[in-house]
């Protein structure tokens, strides 16, 4: 459910709306399965400092 967990969030679904879907009871059973990709951080940084995206699958 990880992967699928990212997903959710991309499309703006809440943490609330996901631990409901999961089956989490508390906010550490989200925050425990709570992994973040180098995707996902690479999109945060560009959008704080320049507001552009660049999808890019390189390592």
């Amino acid at each position: 459910m990880p992967n699928q967990r990212s997903k959710f969030r991309r499309k703006g679904v809440s943490e609330g709306e996901l631990m409901k879907l999961c089956g989490w009871k508390t906010r550490a059973m989200f925050d425990r399965y709570n992994i973040i990709d180098e995707i996902d951080l690479a999109q945060a940084v560009a959008k704080r400092f320049n507001g552009k995206v660049r999808h890019s699958r390189h390592r």
